[in-house]
Parts: structure tokens; C-alpha cells; sequence
């Protein structure tokens, strides 16, 4: 929950510097649902942020975390479309296009109904 606040000042200062940025979204990493305080986290961060936090979870996979040491991405490293890494960074990776182009259809529709 500190991070989240960090995470705020932080989008707060590039804001300042880069006012058009407008952050996608929130994700969960390093996730286990078999941990309370994650559970509770990602509660407490529905209410709080709603639309803005991403529904894919990353979840906590030593693969992941033993890949860059190689060299290699998740992908390379796993090298199985069912590894969690490869499934978690995937669905990531598709929910993450969809936002984004949710973001740009809306901020284009903004500038035809303005001009």
C-alpha cells in the first residue's frame, strides 16, 4: 500500500513534466493468492481504483525472477505456452492492448466531437 503511494507522487511528477500522460492502469505482481495480505491488497485496490487496475495478476513465479540472470525473457526461459510466467505476461500482454485501445478510441472520439 506504500508502493501505491509512491506510485501516485510518481505519476504526479510525470504529469507535471508530460501532461497529456495518462496512465492505463494499475497491476498486481508478485501475486499469491494464497497470501492474506495479497488477497486483501487486491481488495482494498478494486474498491479504491475500480476500472483502473488491470484484472491479470502477476503472479510470483522464480522462473521469472531466474530469467533475466540468463539472459532470456519468460518466454525463452520457459519455453511452454502453459508456464505461468508465459501465461501471466500474455494475458498482461492482450488486457494491456485492450486498454489501450479503449484509450484511443475514446481520446479520438474527444477530438472529432471537439473539432
Amino acid at each position: 500500500m506504500v508502493g501505491l503511494t509512491l506510485l501516485g507522487n510518481s505519476i504526479g511528477r510525470m504529469q507535471k513534466v508530460a501532461p497529456d500522460l495518462k496512465p492505463l492502469g494499475v497491476v498486481l505482481t508478485m501475486y499469491s493468492r494464497n497470501e492474506r495480505i495479497c488477497r486483501i491488497v487486491e481488495s482494498t485496490l478494486q474498491k479504491q481504483l475500480t476500472t483502473q487496475l488491470f484484472k491479470t495478476k502477476i503472479r510470483v513465479n522464480t522462473k521469472a525472477k531466474s530469467a533475466p540472470s540468463v539472459r532470456k525473457t519468460i518466454f525463452e526461459y520457459e519455453d511452454s505456452p502453459q508456464g505461468r510466467g508465459t501465461e501471466d505476461f500474455t494475458a498482461l500482454a492482450a488486457e494491456f492492448l485492450e486498454k489501450l485501445a479503449i484509450a484511443e478510441s475514446s481520446t479520438h472520439a474527444g477530438a472529432v466531437a471537439n473539432g
